[in-house]
């Protein structure tokens, strides 16, 4: 995958829009009901607007409440929970739902200031200056400082088990320097264009000062991100709840996101059908005529997972 970026894709149901942390503001993909996506780790925002394509009609405003249920391919017991850090599908979009990115990418994969840092400059070939947006809550109240952004790129580039600990290489992390509470100034130890797509991918993520991968306690998973984590048991489930101080106007839409593993496609898609999970993820292609057959709305990714 180019960058480790996963395109995701967002979709409607009945409780409102589900939007992870970095959704692009320029296009909706919705649909009617349940959704099925055969991409499901969206990364996703944006403003609504009426689709007169959908097969259910024009659809407006969405309306903030509900409880989103997503029904996530693959995973096990070996699942986990980390703001900056990966092992597979259902991991990705636990990640999405409580961690955001100093930049973003939109649909077309080109890199935004829409995420937590008003700019990412380079004041030259070696050194870039981050400045922060002001006044974004963690989801225990404390707010988004220039520590938390030293702490996190520090946290990378000093495990070799995180998936960004090779791309943290060209970072100089020991001379790093917070210039006020929202700046920070970030040296290389050789020239690298690259670096603003680099904090733009999940792996780069931004925690708080101090954060360590789950535990056993939801309440240390804190991101800026739209859902603060309830419960999460490896392998089964997780359960989100809204952010109520999150930083986008608005958003987000649901009050409750449940995501759940499945590891046999057959249950997965039955699920959906039966209307036990209002979306899912990788959908079989012997099984998109029967989706639709049953009103389904069927999202392909026209990024193929890059």
């Amino acid at each position: 995958m180019t960058q480790d970026q996963w395109k995701t894709n967002l979709v409607r149901t009945q409780g409102g829009l589900w939007l992870s942390p970095s959704l692009s503001r320029r296009r909706l993909l919705l649909g009617a009901g349940a959704v099925t996506a055969t991409a499901a780790l969206a990364a996703c925002s944006g403003n609504p607007k009426t689709d007169s394509s959908n097969k259910s009609g024009p659809v407006g405003a969405p309306k903030q409440g509900g409880n989103f249920r997503l029904g996530v391919t693959g995973g096990g017991a070996k699942d986990i929970f980390d703001g900056q850090n990966v092992n597979n599908t259902p991991d990705g979009a636990r990640l999405l739902t409580a961690f955001e990115t100093l930049l973003t990418f939109d649909d077309d994969f080109k890199l935004t200031n829409d995420g937590l840092a008003e700019s990412v400059e380079a004041d030259s070939p070696t050194q870039y200056t981050i400045k922060l947006r002001q006044g974004i809550e963690f989801h225990d109240g404390k707010t988004l400082t220039a520590d938390d952004v030293i702490y996190s790129l520090q946290r990378v580039a000093n495990d070799v088990s995180l998936r960004g600990n090779s791309a943290a290489g060209v970072m100089d992390i020991a001379g790093m320097k917070k210039l006020d509470d929202y700046t920070v100034r970030l040296p290389l130890l050789t020239p690298d264009s690259t670096l603003p797509e680099k904090l733009a991918a999940y792996y780069f993520s931004i925690v708080p000062e101090g954060y360590e991968t789950y535990s056993g306690d939801p309440s240390t998973q804190v991101g800026t991100g739209p859902y603060r984590l309830e419960s999460f048991t490896p392998g089964r489930e997780s359960i989100h709840a809204r952010h109520e101080n999150y930083w986008r106007d608005g958003q987000p839409y649901f009050d409750s996101v449940n995501i759940t593993n499945f590891s046999d496609a057959t249950a997965q898609v039955n699920a959906l059908l039966g209307g036990q999970i209002d979306a899912m993820t990788d959908l079989p292609a012997a099984q998109v005529a029967v989706a639709e057959g049953r009103g389904q709305e069927v999202l392909v990714s026209e990024t193929g997972w890059w």
